[in-house]
């Protein structure tokens, strides 16, 4: 075990004390490491074993110690006759705290093994019985002490009865009870202390648990009970007890209800009338029980004794009592709040089996249908003669006297138990039934499956899943003959894929649950000779509860069902297929389930069916809105099987639903119709996301599970063959009708209002689905269909829901790129009237409004949306009109001061001029096409980097539009170097630009901002060092002017080397400081990010994660703070971090600060410089302000900044602070004031800038703030000072004076009213010589 002292947060000594578990021998541990490296799946398994193996032998010696530790205290009180020497000497455990320690200790490791008990059994003996020594002992030495209480013997007793007790909670009472001493002598001083413990109000259960437990062997002596009870305590006493502990709501409940049966059934004991008087005590506590003297735990302890008594006893002792028990327990309704509890109607159920199977004998049914080794061996039935003749055994009849009446209750009883409302009363009637049919009649048995068979008629979840149960357990018993299986398997079929929607959600899990375990017990107990006709049925929908159950232990179940089918029977199709690729891990994740293992069973054609048509007809219309996209998707890519049940049965099935009451139903039959035609168009990508969730499967395994998967054949076959397959178009087969029906669903669905009902965003999302898979599918569309589903994707982008918006413009986007160049060309070849009903005139319409409503409208949502579909306009249409779609989105990029002022929205413009951008010029290669406007669009998009806009609600908006401008610069730099190439100014000003501003966001506080600068960057210098490693100046000329270049192998150029020199001297800076914090960090390998070369699109990148810890990210980062190109940028971002409140970004950025500054000391008056810079800049801007202070605090804290140079940059600095408070009510900032004015003091006073005057006549203003933790603070700061001072003769003072105001300062209350003490603060003021005004 992972024997982790820190987690466990014990004391330093326990931490030592168990350093001796820890042996570890060599040979052992290279076993361990040879196990993980091969197979880490399995290595928590071994390693439990391994630990037990080295771990044993030090609990042993442990337990050993302890026992000869409570002996060894036991010794003080008994005699040396009654205590038993112990072998081992006390090496270890030496008082009471040590028995504290080790029991804690022992406890521990002991409640690792609860996963694997059994691990224990070697040396549960070895174990227990010490500890029981120890008890003994420890109890007889007690019994001869008055007050035991807080004694030494009882803290012992205690701390080895807590590690019995855990024994027993990990492996069993019963298990470890066996090992509990039965001497004769040790029950009556165990009974005597239990009875005395009991009395008590000592908080001792454990220990009462363990003595308890110790009773229950009292059933196991042979000699009369009077022999061991010398002074009568154990028959007058005890059975009080046990009744008392019954009332209990602890674990004390459930043992004194087993040592109650052992002891209660004892022939003496019943004999004695005690049995008799203990039952009717019962059944008085359950009859007499109303609202006034209601007692819920104690009624499921009668009930549970009860139980164990009728369990443990035989029968010939205890028949007279049971008609009379059932009568009164049985029979009787209970009072209603008793009912009402499942803990008592499982026992009461309990109760009744056990009864019945005092009632009945047991009884050799030669009717019943038996499985024998032969029939597994040979596959071949045994006929019933020879079998019965070689048993030779005949039935034994049901006794002539037998009462049917009590009969039929106790039946009654349980099979109104299987219909029970809790599973766990169903349960065990279902086990009580199975027991019960063993020892009655075949008519009986017919009765009550007839019963059952009412039950799986009803519609109802409890009947359903309670009548499985029953039918598992009599299948299991071999009581349902095979010529009755035919209903069995019939109702199974159905009742697998049981489901009821209920609304939100839909139930019915614990129904098919209990059905796979009706199939799985057909499975172990019929013969394949019977099972062989009903295969067919089973092996079907198994699989359909296998792939698309929504519940991950609903398919595991069925996975297990369908597995012991095939290991047993033999008869499923293609079974050892199936069970290598749908196994229990594979199973565990859902989508996984649907897009690969049914795209693998859906091969074999005994499947294909069942299984596409149970989408079409169920899945897709889940209420799970995420198994409506996984069935779509698995319709899609099971197409290529048989593409003719599609176009004639499946896609006509769908379509007749697209139009239902049912939203569930509508959205999916929208999805289902599309996945289905990209399916039939060959254009569903494989490899995409069903690939994708595979290798995520493939890497939660272990070793071997994934070789056996990887390496299967029967997956290597399938692959080969789909992959011929696939991608082939079947679309001219799907009739002209349904092509048609298809094109006017959105227009119906508009036209009808569906969406804009109730849950239209469902529906929303739907149709933007549906759109743009048609135009992946490529469907011929007119052009009134055209600008019908562009209106109806215009008016998606007024829905709220960003998601919904997005998905429209990628939409819109599919739509142009597919329909507009046809289209486009198609209307070219009319003559118009009037030209604006002409296609390309409708388009830049449509164009004109979107920028109107993007920029006039006062809706931030349509704002958002239709400045995100401008972009997705054709590159023809864009270019025609790029004037008034550049002008529209430069607004939108800049903040605004109305109350439509949006950061999404600046976000989307950003985005979608890049994409313009970028689209324009791999359209026309030149950058002529915007007008002179480059310039302005870019530097738009440059300030994004400067957004710090914040909200009340939502925080730093900002931080959207920042994190886009970082993702797309970078993008639109090469698109421009590519193709526009800008003028070399306006390149290398951009370029500048864009590397402070990244140095700028690595420096800050948010990770994810970071994270985004830091993808920026790699992607960025990887561009550049794949052109700066292939080429140089002269490839650069022997490219352009043809002559032989010197390496054939380098790559033309598509940038000017020109353009490329002018970032070689930033590539070099970065990559030289890079390097350097590799070599002194070992852990960081940044340079290897650079070999993969990632594609130039706006599409989010592999991102390297190691940028979003701060302990990556700003060591390398502040590199650059003593380069004078950077270090007013990295400084602007730093603020944030070192101010920010996040504490580990915090101390990280503040250590790194200052190890910088030790090691730049000339760094010093730029970063000042910086400071007043930033000051100038962001006035009355509290954001930024109060990250200065902080920084500033930081700063001022070194003693190296101290110095009389730096008294001018301080001077500034002030006056900035004084500006900023002079109306200033932010708290926060003017809090970090009295620590920035103490350091100030501390500077040596110089006459020129009066720097230490301003900072105590600051501190003297704050000291009568209206805000009392300012004034509080800036008492203190002032009283630090005074007693830092060396001499008072340092501001003109002498000794008195500065003892007087320190007394004004400390005895004062700074946290009363301003009026009240303004009159001290004036004092103080005097007192300093300090005028205010």
């Amino acid at each position: 075990f992972k024997l982790d002292n820190i987690n466990l947060s014990l004391n330093e000594k326990n931490k030592k004390l168990f350093e001796d578990l820890k042996t570890r021998p060599a040979n052992q541990d290279n076993l361990t490491n040879l196990v993980e490296a091969q197979d880490p799946g399995i290595y928590d398994s071994f390693q439990m074993f391994t630990n037990f193996i080295k771990e044993k032998e030090g609990l042993i010696k442990i337990i050993n110690e302890l026992e000869s530790f409570s002996l060894s205290e036991s010794s003080l009180i008994l005699t040396p006759d009654d205590v038993n020497k112990s072998v081992y000497s006390n090496t270890l455990v030496k008082s009471k705290d040590s028995v504290f320690d080790y029991k804690n200790r022992v406890i521990m490791v002991l409640e690792e093994y609860q996963e694997q008990p059994g691990l224990l059994d070697p040396i549960l003996e070895t174990m227990t019985r010490p500890l029981v020594n120890g008890v003994f002992h420890l109890v007889k030495a007690l019994l001869k002490v008055e007050n035991y209480q807080e004694t030494s013997l009882m803290i012992t007793l205690n701390c080895l009865s807590q590690i019995l007790y855990l024994l027993c909670k990990v492996r069993g009472y019963e298990t470890v009870s066996k090992y509990f001493s039965s001497d004769v002598a040790v029950f009556e001083p165990v009974i005597s202390f239990l009875l005395k413990l009991a009395e008590s109000k000592d908080d001792s259960w454990t220990t009462v648990f363990i003595l308890t437990l110790w009773t229950s062997i009292l059933g196991l002596i042979p000699f009369d009970i009077e022999t061991v009870d010398t002074s009568g305590l154990i028959i007058n006493k005890l059975s009080g007890f046990y009744m008392k502990a019954l009332t209990m709501s602890s674990n004390l409940r459930e043992i004194a209800g087993y040592s109650a049966s052992k002891f209660l059934t004892r022939k003496d004991i019943i004999a004695k009338g005690l049995l008799k008087q203990y039952l009717e005590w019962c059944t008085t506590v359950i009859t007499s029980q109303n609202q006034d003297n209601l007692d819920i735990f104690l009624a499921v302890g009668v009930f549970s004794s009860l139980s164990q008594i009728f369990k443990n006893g035989t029968r010939a002792d205890l028949e007279p009592f049971v008609e009379e028990t059932a009568k009164n327990l049985i029979e009787k309704e209970l009072l209603k709040e008793l009912n009402d509890s499942n803990i008592v109607r499982k026992f009461k159920v309990k109760l009744a089996e056990k009864l019945g199977l005092i009632v009945l004998k047991p009884r050799n049914q030669t009717w019943r249908y038996k499985l024998n080794y032969r029939e597994m061996m040979t596959g071949n039935e045994v006929s019933s003669n020879e079998s019965s003749n070689k048993q030779q055994l005949q039935e034994t009849q049901i006794e002539e006297n037998m009462n049917y009446d009590l009969l039929e209750i106790l039946i009654d009883c349980l099979l109104n138990g299987v219909v029970d409302k809790d599973y766990i009363v169903r349960w065990t009637a279902a086990k009580g039934i199975g027991r019960i049919c063993e020892r009655i009649d075949q008519d009986m048995v017919n009765d009550i499956l007839v019963n059952i068979f009412g039950n799986l008629e009803k519609n109802e979840e409890a009947y359903l899943q309670g009548s499985c149960l029953a039918i598992a357990e009599l299948c299991k018993r071999g009581l349902i003959l095979p010529e009755q299986l035919d209903k069995i398997t019939d109702l199974m079929q159905k009742i697998l894929l049981f489901e009821v929607n209920k609304g939100g959600f839909c139930s019915g899990a614990n129904v098919r649950d209990s059905a796979c375990y009706v199939v799985w017990a057909l499975a172990r107990a019929y013969s394949p000779e019977v099972m062989k006709s009903h295969v067919s049925k089973l092996s079907t929908s198994l699989v359909l509860a296998i792939l698309f159950d929504k519940e991950v232990n609903i398919r595991r179940a069925a996975s297990a069902a369908f597995q012991e089918h095939v290991g047993r029977q033999g008869f499923f199709p293609h079974g050892i297929e199936i069970i290598t690729e749908a196994d229990y891990f594979t199973l565990g994740n859902r989508t996984n389930s649907y897009l690969n293992i049914s795209l693998f069973i859906a091969q074999y054609p005994e499947y294909y069916e069942s299984i596409v048509t149970y989408l079409a007809s169920n899945r897709l219309y889940h209420s799970d809105i995420s198994i409506r996209q996984n069935s779509a998707e698995c319709l899609g890519l099971l197409v290529p099987f048989n593409k003719t049940l599609y176009t004639e049965k499946i896609i006509k099935l769908i379509t007749s639903k697209v139009c239902d009451s049912n939203i569930n139903t509508r959205h999916g039959a929208l999805l289902g119709i599309a996945y289905s035609l990209v399916g039939l168009k060959g254009k569903w990508d494989f490899e995409y996301k069903s690939r994708i969730i595979r290798i995520k499967v493939l890497e939660s395994m272990s070793q071997n599970e994934k070789k056996v998967l990887e390496d299967s054949d029967y997956r290597k076959a399938f692959e080969k063959s789909y992959s011929e397959i696939r991608y082939t178009d079947y679309m001219k087969d799907l009739p002209e009708e349904i092509k048609l029906d298809i094109l006017r669903f959105p227009k119906e669905l508009n036209f009808k209002g569906f969406l804009k009902a109730k849950g239209a965003e469902i529906m929303r999302n739907g149709i933007n689905v549906y759109i743009k898979l048609l135009a992946t599918a490529e469907i011929s569309l007119t052009k009134e269909d055209f600008f019908v589903y562009c209106d109806i994707l215009c008016d998606n982008l007024k829905h709220p829901i960003i998601e919904i918006q997005e998905e429209a413009c990628s939409a819109f986007s599919l739509l142009m790129k597919c329909y507009y160049p046809s289209l486009a060309k198609e209307d070219s070849n009319h003559t118009y009237e009037d030209s604006s009903s002409s296609f390309k005139e409708k388009v830049r319409s449509l164009l004109k409004d979107c920028l109107q409503t993007a920029v006039l409208d006062e809706s931030v949502v349509l704002t958002r949306g239709y400045s995100m579909i401008i972009s997705e306009f054709n590159e023809e249409v864009l270019k025609e009109n790029i004037q008034e779609v550049t002008k529209s989105l430069l607004i939108n990029v800049k903040p605004k001061k109305t109350e439509n002022n949006d950061a999404e929205t600046r976000r989307i413009s950003i985005e979608a001029l890049a994409v313009i951008i970028m689209k324009l010029l791999n359209r026309e290669a030149s950058l002529k096409v915007f007008e002179g406007e480059e310039y302005t669009i870019m530097k738009s998009i440059v300030e994004g980097f400067s957004d710090y806009e914040i909200d009340r609600k939502l925080g730093d908006v900002g931080s959207k539009v920042r994190e886009s401008c970082l993702k797309v610069f970078p993008s639109l730099m090469f698109s421009l170097l590519t193709f526009g190439k800008p003028e070399r100014k306006l390149f290398e000003e951009f370029i500048e630009v864009y590397l402070k501003e990244i140095l700028k966001q690595l420096a800050e506080k948010m990770n994810k901002i970071r994270l985004a600068a830091g993808n920026s960057l790699e992607y960025f210098f990887t561009k550049i060092k794949k052109y700066l490693e292939g080429s140089s100046e002269e490839d650069y000329i022997n490219n352009n002017t043809n002559k032989p270049s010197s390496s054939q192998s380098k790559p033309n150029l598509k940038f000017d080397y020109d353009y490329i020199s002018s970032i070689i001297r930033y590539y070099e800076a970065f990559i030289s400081n890079f390097v350097l914090s590799v070599e002194v960090n070992h852990d960081i390998k940044l340079i290897q990010h650079y070999e993969s070369i990632r594609s130039n699109s706006l599409i989010e990148k592999q991102s390297n994660t190691q940028w979003l810890e701060p302990s990556f990210s700003f060591p390398l980062v502040l590199n650059f703070l003593n380069k004078p190109e950077f270090t007013q940028s990295i400084f602007s971002g730093l603020i944030f971090s070192i101010g920010g409140i996040t504490e580990d970004v915090s101390k990280i950025s503040t250590d790194r600060f200052e190890a910088i500054l030790n090691q730049n000391p000339d760094l010093a008056p730029t970063i000042f410089s910086c400071v007043i810079s930033l000051f100038e800049k962001n006035k009355k801007d509290d954001l930024v302000i109060t990250s200065v202070y902080s920084t500033l605090d930081v700063l001022l804290s070194k003693s190296s900044m101290r110095k009389k140079e730096f008294l001018k940059y301080l001077d500034k600095i002030q006056r900035s602070i004084i500006e900023e408070n002079s109306t200033s009510t932010n708290i926060h900032k003017i809090l970090i004031c009295p620590d920035i004015y103490y350091n100030i003091l501390l500077f040596d006073r110089e006459d020129e800038f009066k720097c230490h005057f301003r900072a105590l006549k600051s501190l003297l203003f704050l000291i009568a703030h209206k805000y009392p933790v300012v004034r509080k603070k800036a008492a203190d700061k002032l009283y630090l000072y005074l007693l830092t001072l060396e001499s008072p003769e340092e501001i003109d003072l002498d000794q008195d004076t500065v003892d007087t105001v320190g007394l004004i300062l400390a005895e004062n209350d700074w946290n009363l009213p301003v009026k009240e003490v303004t009159p001290a603060r004036n004092e103080v003021a005097d007192l300093l010589k300090v005028k205010l005004k």
